[in-house]
């Protein structure tokens, strides 16, 4: 099954984001990653370990940042992995929230996370005509 692997500045943010993601699709594995309370954002390295954990328990991982440093660290995060990556990793360029939910809904039916990940691209189009 595809997992969604959700990177935020704000560990509260990204824990409600996984509590919304699981409520809608509770078979869909989910790690939440953020800083901690007057730390914002994580590493490259903690962001690869999260990864590495939901790997343990998906397939194939979408991933969804909030803003910009937290795309950098999951880029990184694949860089520093090389050929020894965990599991496949689509990196979606989608809204935090929109994105990670139409992932889901790709991902608890059995999607491929290249669908999971179109589906969260598609949420910025879907937003805008809203």
């Amino acid at each position: 099954m595809t997992g969604l692997l959700l990177v935020s500045h704000s560990r509260r943010l990204a824990e409600g984001l996984a509590e919304l993601v699981h409520a809608m699709a509770r078979e869909v594995p989910a790690v939440a990653l953020g800083g901690e309370e007057g730390n914002a954002g994580v590493s490259a390295e903690e962001v690869l370990a999260g990864w590495r954990t939901l790997a343990l328990r998906s397939d194939e991982v979408v991933a969804l940042a909030d803003l910009g440093s937290s795309l950098l660290n999951l880029e990184n995060a694949r860089e520093m992995a090389g050929a020894d990556r965990p599991c496949p990793l689509e990196i979606a360029d989608a809204p935090f929230v929109e994105g990670a939910v139409a992932a889901a809904m790709i991902a608890v039916t059995g999607g491929a996370s290249r669908e999971a990940r179109e589906a969260a691209e598609a949420a910025w189009a879907e937003r805008k005509r809203g």
